[in-house]
């Protein structure tokens, strides 16, 4: 058997999860909004199955973007965000669904205790800087160290 000298890893992420995560997006959608319940979508390290989002262990985030910090009201609606932005990036998810996506972490975080202020500030700076995100361009690069 030939051994593999070499590392391989993907950069740019602060978080792995050690554990299955799911959360029933539904949950925290208003009446009459999209809920992905029509979807059944997968990837590496996730599923979005029935409006139910799936993230298995190994799953990467990099929790707080930007000039803020991630604290324990801010770890699951950061991981839910990067899967639903993950399923844009590969293309699995329509972009039409982006703003639902947002509203869904922005109620999330309020949900976990964040203040509203705070929630706000937050659902602004992925409104306003959030799409580059989403395009397959800007996807975490594997890289090699010999």
């Amino acid at each position: 058997m030939k051994t593999d000298k070499k590392v391989y890893f993907t950069g740019g992420y602060k978080y792995q999860l050690d554990n299955k995560f799911t959360i029933n997006l539904k949950d925290f959608c208003k009446k009459g909004e999209y809920d992905f319940s029509d979807m059944d979508v997968s990837s590496t390290f996730l599923e979005l199955y029935v409006g139910i989002l799936c993230l298995y262990k190994g799953f990467a985030s990099d929790g707080a973007s930007g000039i803020t910090k991630d604290t324990k009201n801010s770890y699951r609606g950061a991981f839910t965000h990067d899967g639903l932005y993950k399923l844009f990036r590969l293309k699995k998810l329509d972009l039409k669904h982006r703003k639902q996506a947002d509203k869904i972490f922005y109620r999330i975080l309020r949900k976990d205790g964040m203040s509203w202020f705070r929630a706000n500030y937050w659902y602004a700076g992925v409104r306003i800087g959030g799409k580059s995100s989403t395009l397959p361009k800007n996807k975490k690069v594997v890289r090699c160290c010999p």
